[in-house]
């Protein structure tokens, strides 16, 4: 059976940011074969992981304030750049592409003023979006996990 559009955006939402949040874990530092780039992404990664760990944990019954929403939404943005200069390649077209869809998201919470309640009526062109995005979720998760070794994910 196949979840109501709003569970499920809500759903890729949280994938999107949960790929982030991997930078939050209690990360053991790069391998050295990962080359100077890859710490450096590690780095910038682990750099924003308070706030992005936060932001993963949000569902449609979260009970944050919109206040604190558009703070950890827009701290994530603002790191954007940074992430995107530290990384190369592949990794960097997957971060852009997930990047996208949660910059997507935050249109639609500044349409909604930051209410949880009002992002339903967004929900449906989310849930393409954010299927659309899967691959690229993956793939940035991965890299976490095997290059900069992130241990949540």
């Amino acid at each position: 059976m196949i979840a109501p559009p709003r569970r499920t955006a809500a759903a890729s939402l949280a994938a999107a940011l949960a790929v982030l949040a991997l930078a939050a874990a209690a990360a053991a530092p790069p391998s050295h074969a990962a080359g100077a780039r890859s710490a450096s992404l590690c780095s910038v990664a682990k750099g924003v992981a308070a706030q992005i760990v936060e932001a993963t944990g949000l569902s449609p019954n979260t009970t944050m304030t919109p206040a604190k929403l558009k703070t950890l939404y827009l701290t994530v943005q603002r790191n954007e750049p940074a992430l995107l200069g530290a990384s190369h390649g592949s990794i960097h077209t997957n971060l852009h592409k997930v990047f996208g869809f949660l910059n997507l998201v935050i249109a639609d919470f500044e349409k909604a003023n930051w209410q949880l309640a009002g992002m339903a009526r967004f929900f449906p062109s989310l849930e393409a979006k954010g299927q659309a995005v899967q691959a690229p979720i993956q793939a940035v998760k991965t890299y976490f996990q095997k290059t900069c070794k992130f241990k949540n994910g």
